[in-house]
């Protein structure tokens, strides 16, 4: 392994461990604020945190899609693979 890549990923695994105990303060912080300040419902603060949630899924992909497209891999859709044949014992009964 080269130093160059012993390096990406110290500073891959820091970048990650920051983002994840910002997020946990976060979800703390701000689930606190809007019950007890804000007065805002428990099913209004279950809206909120399942659409954050299925942002975070969509724009992880097109981050994804983005940065494979400026990186080194070769970006999706990938090369169609030739059809496999599902296992005999599938068909066996």
């Amino acid at each position: 392994m080269t130093d160059d890549y012993k390096q990406s990923l110290i500073y891959l695994a820091a970048m990650r461990t920051v983002r994840s105990v910002a997020a946990g303060i976060i979800y703390v912080v701000f689930t606190y604020l809007a019950k007890e300040v804000l007065h805002i419902s428990m099913f209004k603060l279950g809206i909120i945190y399942a659409t954050a949630g299925a942002a975070t899924a969509a724009l992880s992909v097109v981050v994804g899609y983005i940065t494979d497209l400026i990186g080194r891999k070769a970006s999706y859709p990938p090369r169609r693979a030739p059809r496999r044949r599902p296992s005999r014992w599938l068909w066996a009964t």
